[in-house]
């Protein structure tokens, strides 16, 4: 095609990173994480589980954050502390609400602070901080079936959350899984720290990948965002005792979702297996993403993590100018290696713009105290325009796992804004023959039985049969084995691979003829409990009755029978059948209830519980007048925690009764103030209880803490604080009411750009003054500076008297343009240059001079220049107060062949459809001196033009059809030739 040079200048234009103001943000919470790490078994005996549990908190910390540090959060708490509690699932009913089990505390370890490294003289992402605050503490679990649920809250989103229907509401809820005991598990670690500022109309990688440090199968995906279960939750507040199920969830705007949380216009993609993410935001704002990552162990889900964060899209000036690095198109993602193997590869990153690059990794393997041989990154880490990093682990024997290693990469360049490209890469080190495949349980003496392993290994499998004979297959990769007696079989399989490492698989298999069924002794159970009846195993099974029965046709159900009842059960497998009985006698169980918590004030007593049968023990027995009786009186000298344990026909229950003793509140009526007449003042009172400021003269409301007060004269104000429990205390502060300061800016003025004036400030006497701003002024301890700002500026003068204040501002009018521009684009014609010109500016008188003599004063007009000549533009624009300013732009001396390119198709279709119809080098016209000429494949001619029609319809000088085929041009403009061929296609 033909291409034209277009100019466009635009004058005093800006590049503007759209932040919302810090009135926009009313908190501080940008999200977090909630997880644990298995320690092993309680140091203690007692057959619990230690488990470390791990909060990662963030906050926004930059200029607009109203808590930028974690201590501040925390002195919202009386300890300092935030809290977590610990759920029971019940296995029996999975979708039930979940009871508290233990409320901890979880002090905070450990505080580091993240901001992007912004290029010298870029402001894009300069404001953007965060910290990451990490709270954790050891707890010891106990045996459990169901497992545990962790959930910890707090209040509040930032304001302004763009998906959100109520983030100033709305709290955060964090959330875990522990499986049940014998499933030991530490949750995921996210590799980094979140910090993201992607530009709007751009796509950014976000790295939200984890590792698994029992090797577990993860998968993850985006999900819905949980609530706090209370509203205005802080630091230290105590947590439900009831986790509602399921979790609440926070409401979204509509057409915004967890899989769209930038709203129909934007994307947001995540590779379930690595949990890279790609964002693509359309608008600015803040967004709420949540990524929920799954284990699976054995095809089975074994816990669930989250990680609940911000994401502030921004402003980077219109089109991305800076794109990001990328991925050689040669490097892998994916590595499969024998345990034991070396592993030695380049990652090659490069940069379109040739800018510095930068690299760090993340990843267990990579961490020498985590992982032990230890993967390695060579240098360099930083590199520019392009960064080779070489990948080496040379692994061992006992590093051979089913899932894949994954360890990260993110590679940023120097760009305005930054870019940064984040690749998770995989690494699976196989070891071993893989599963045995085969029948798990048998008849007695049976036989035929078939067993395959998928990987024999480089030296012959070693496979051991007990409880058969191995008839055929020993050194291969699949067997056939003859069961025996009734019993327990086992069969174990041995491979070495060509590093010389072993691993190994064992398949247990149960032989039966008829299937002994032991149910134990009859059974004694407490009314409203549960017990286990059977235990695991494989076969058909079917209990009768089915009444109080989790699952009537499992091995192991969960019985919880109102009344005594005999269950009987009948199991059939591989033809093989058995049965039996047993019984299960329910007993009145005790009931505790002690109610809610209670307050006491110091040396008064209160009576605990109601009262009930059994036999009663209270622990501790301090402040107790009897710790046997079934409703003693308490007079504790400090806050206690009672438990009452009952015991009824041989069954016990428990419930725990706080009594908090509180002595007189504290009253803070805050410092004294100096008020100047008419203002107000916010008194600071402090306290916990309900306010009464005494006289309620001059405050706007007298039960507030913090009210505002008014006096017309000096007044000494009483706060009186009384607790829930009538206890009081007092404070006092004086407000003293003084004169204020006359103050007068002057009248406002107006001056065009680069004239100065006097200010004409007065106040009274004695009183200090201070003009703000002070840019623009030569002097801000005068009275009178003189004034020469670069734009319309309001000054305030601001005088003093003691404590008193008064102020009066002077608009100084600073009479502009606005953006002065023009636009200019030139194509070329046969003997001249053809200028098209543009002003931009409206309400003002305009004078072009066009560097030949000629000058204009239309808004917009064409103009022809001489080849060979420079060119030089001005255009000087006055507006109606003689303010005045000139833009210029200068082009270089151009030829005919400097502005001319004839690109011509190759390939026209002449069918009458509108579409490629006709052929021509040119998509506008030049003049007078273009020729084109159009031979057949014989050197006939069929198309001649001259001048401004250069276009051939494929058709011959007589209105004839041209048939299909390949034609011969030459097209000539003055002394420029270019000579083609083109195909017509009908």
């Amino acid at each position: 095609m033909f291409h034209f040079r277009t100019f466009l200048l635009r004058l005093f234009a800006a590049c503007v990173l759209l932040i919302p103001s810090a009135s926009a943000f009313a908190s501080h919470l940008v999200g977090g994480e909630l997880g644990y790490v298995y320690l092993g078994p309680s140091p203690l005996g007692n057959g619990y589980g230690r488990y470390e549990i791990v909060l990662n908190l963030h906050i926004n910390c930059n200029s607009q954050s109203e808590v930028p540090y974690f201590q501040q959060m925390l002195s919202e708490s009386a300890d300092g502390m935030l809290s977590a509690g610990i759920y029971i699932q019940d296995p029996d009913q999975p979708d039930a609400d979940k009871l508290l089990f233990l409320e901890i505390d979880l002090p905070l370890l450990d505080s580091t602070t993240v901001q992007p490294e912004v290029p010298p003289g870029c402001t894009i992402g300069d404001d953007i901080c965060l910290k990451k605050g990490v709270f954790r503490t050891v707890v010891d679990l106990p045996p459990s079936a169901g497992g545990y649920h962790l959930f910890s809250q707090l209040c509040c989103r930032i304001i302004g959350l763009a998906n959100l229907s109520n983030p100033a509401t709305d709290g955060i809820g964090y959330y875990a899984f522990i499986p049940p005991t014998d499933i030991p598990n530490t949750s995921p670690e996210f590799f980094a720290i979140p910090t993201p500022f992607p530009c709007i109309g751009d796509t950014t990688t976000y790295l939200n990948t984890a590792s698994d440090a029992d090797g577990d199968e993860l998968v993850f995906s985006f999900a819905h965002p949980y609530l706090s279960l209370s509203n205005l939750v802080f630091a230290g507040d105590p947590l439900p005792t009831t986790l509602e199920w399921p979790l609440a969830t926070a409401s979204y705007v509509p057409n915004f979702s967890p899989t769209e949380p930038f709203g129909p216009t934007g994307a947001a993609i995540i590779d379930p297996a690595t949990g890279i993410s790609l964002y693509a935001p359309n608008n600015i704002g803040l967004y709420i993403v949540v990524v929920e990552v799954r284990e699976y162990r054995n095809g089975q889900l074994i816990g669930i993590s989250r990680r609940d964060v911000q994401v502030q899209s921004v402003s980077c000036g219109g089109p991305v100018p800076n794109t990001a690095p990328e991925l050689s198109a040669g490097t892998a993602l994916t590595y499969e290696i024998e345990a034991g193997a070396n592993l030695c590869t380049d990652l090659v990153f490069t940069d379109a713009e040739g800018q510095a690059l930068s690299l760090a990794a993340y990843g267990p393997i990579l961490d020498p105290v985590l992982t032990v041989p230890t993967a390695t990154l060579s240098a360099p880490i930083t590199a520019p325009g392009s960064l080779t990093t070489t990948f080496c682990w040379n692994t061992s024997c006992d590093q051979g796992r089913e899932q894949p290693y994954l360890f990260s990469t993110s590679v940023t360049d120097q760009g305005c804004p930054t870019k940064t490209i984040d690749v998770a890469f995989q690494v699976l080190v196989r070891v071993g023959p893989g599963m045995i495949t085969g029948a798990a349980a048998v008849c007695a003496n049976s036989s035929g039985y078939s067993y395959t392993i998928d990987d024999p290994g480089t030296d012959p499998p070693v496979w051991i049969v007990s409880g058969g004979t191995l008839t055929s297959g020993q050194g291969t990769d699949s067997i056939t084995v003859d069961w025996g007696a009734l019993g327990t079989g086992t069969i174990t399989v041995t491979t070495t691979n060509s590093n010389g490492c072993t691993g190994g698989s064992v398949l247990n298999v149960q032989i039966g003829t008829t299937i002994p069924v032991d149910l134990g002794p009859a059974i004694t159970l407490c009314s409203g409990d549960s017990v286990q009846l059977g235990a695991p195993a494989t076969g058909n099974w079917t209990w009768t009755p089915v009444e109080g029965l989790s699952n009537a046709n499992i091995a192991d159900p969960m019985a919880s029978p109102a009344t005594s009842t005999l269950y009987t059960v009948n199991v059939s497998e591989n033809g093989c059948t058995g049965s039996g009985s047993v019984q299960v006698d329910v007993v009145t169980a005790p009931v505790v209830d002690l109610g809610a918590d209670l307050n006491l004030c110091n040396g008064d007593s209160v009576q605990l519980g109601t009262g009930g049968a059994g036999n009663w023990n209270w622990i501790p027995t301090n402040g107790l007048d009897d710790a046997t009786a079934p409703a003693p009186m308490a007079s504790p000298g400090n806050t206690t925690e009672y438990i009452a344990y009952v015991t009824l026909n041989g069954c016990t229950d428990s419930d725990t009764l706080l009594v908090v003793v509180t002595g007189n509140p504290s009253a803070d009526a805050g410092p004294d103030a100096w008020l100047c007449t008419g203002s107000s003042i916010t008194l600071d009172g402090v306290g916990g209880g309900s306010a009464s400021w005494t006289p309620a003269l001059g405050l706007d409301d007298p039960t507030s803490l913090t009210p505002l007060a008014t006096p017309d004269v000096t007044t000494t104000y009483v706060l009186t604080i009384t607790d829930g429990l009538g206890c009081s205390a007092t404070d006092t502060t004086t407000i003293t009411v003084g004169d204020d300061p006359f103050v007068d800016a002057g009248a406002d003025l107006s001056l065009c750009v680069g004239q100065t004036a006097n200010l004409q400030g007065a106040v009274s006497g004695g009183a200090g003054f201070a003009w703000s701003p002070v840019e623009g002024l030569d002097d801000a301890t005068l009275l009178t500076p003189v004034a020469s700002p670069s734009t319309t500026t309001l000054y305030t003068l601001t005088a003093t008297v003691d404590t008193c204040t008064a102020s009066d501002q002077v608009l100084v009018t600073v009479q502009t343009l606005g953006a002065e521009a023009f636009t200019f684009r030139v194509e070329p014609g046969c003997d001249s240059i053809r200028a098209f010109l543009r002003a931009e500016v409206g309400g003002a008188d305009l004078l072009w001079d066009l560097g030949d003599g000629t000058t204009s004063t239309a808004s917009s007009f064409q103009h022809y220049f001489q080849y060979g000549q420079p060119i030089v533009v001005s255009l000087t624009a006055t507006d109606a107060s003689g303010c005045s300013a000139t833009s210029t732009v200068q082009l270089p001396t151009d030829t005919l062949p400097d502005l001319t390119d004839a690109r011509a198709p190759n390939v026209f279709t002449p069918n009458g459809d509108g579409v490629n119809d006709v052929f021509s080098p040119l998509p506008e016209n030049v003049g007078r001196c273009a020729t084109l000429i159009v031979l057949n494949r014989w050197g006939q001619k069929v198309f001649e033009s001259f001048g401004n029609n250069v276009r051939w319809d494929g058709h011959d000088p007589g209105g004839q059809v041209c048939v299909p085929g390949t034609y011969y041009y030459t097209f000539t403009l003055r002394e420029l030739q270019w000579q083609g061929s083109v195909e017509l296609i009908r």
